[in-house]
């Protein structure tokens, strides 16, 4: 349950059946959302993987979400230094999680411009991966150039693992090259080739 949403409880003397009730609905619209969210292909070519767009994410989504009365909000937070995106998915009738994940930016910029497009590209990257974590969406893999070989990632351009943001690195499996997160065993993140 949420520690944000708790408080508010709290503050406000809210009696727990409530909190269940409303906690119950968020669920059930939630778990519909997921049921009804259709297929989302890996369409763009970038950073040599197939990634979807965050805005045909959010195209293909936010019908569903509306009909189930949910709502994402998503801004950044946090210091210039230290940046934090806020994630906060909402019902209708109050309830909502809210998520707070710290941005890993890389030290190597020399000016403020390019700092600022640090952040920019780390954003879009946090919000799209943020976003389908927190509905469940898995994206797929789309049709054009799958008889391509994949192409390996070079280890400068990989982004931060998103759940713990600590480094990807190459690793080698029974099913060929794939990413996974540095903070293995703890952390068990992985992104295919």
């Amino acid at each position: 349950m949420n520690s944000d949403f708790l408080r508010l409880v709290i503050e406000n003397s809210m009696p727990w059946e409530k909190l269940l009730e409303l906690l119950s609905e968020f669920n059930t619209s939630l778990c519909t959302c997921q049921k009804e969210f259709s297929s989302i292909g890996k369409n763009t070519n970038a950073y040599n993987f197939k990634y979807a767009k965050f805005e045909e994410i959010r195209e293909a989504t936010k019908d569903v979400l509306s009909d189930n009365q949910l709502f994402i909000e998503q801004w950044l937070a946090g210091t210039h230094e230290s940046p934090e995106l806020h994630t906060k998915l909402r019902h209708n009738n109050g309830y909502f999680e809210l998520h707070k994940t710290p941005m890993i930016l890389s030290e190597e910029r020399t000016s403020k411009l390019q700092a600022e497009q640090e952040v920019g590209k780390a954003l879009s990257y946090y919000k799209r991966y943020i976003y389908c974590s927190l509905l469940g969406i898995i994206t797929k893999e789309a049709d054009i150039d799958d008889d391509q070989p994949k192409q390996q990632i070079p280890e400068g351009e990989l982004p931060p693992c998103p759940k713990c943001n600590k480094p990807l690195r190459e690793r080698k499996g029974p099913s060929g090259i794939f990413y996974g997160c540095s903070g293995y065993p703890e952390c068990k993140f992985t992104l295919r080739s």
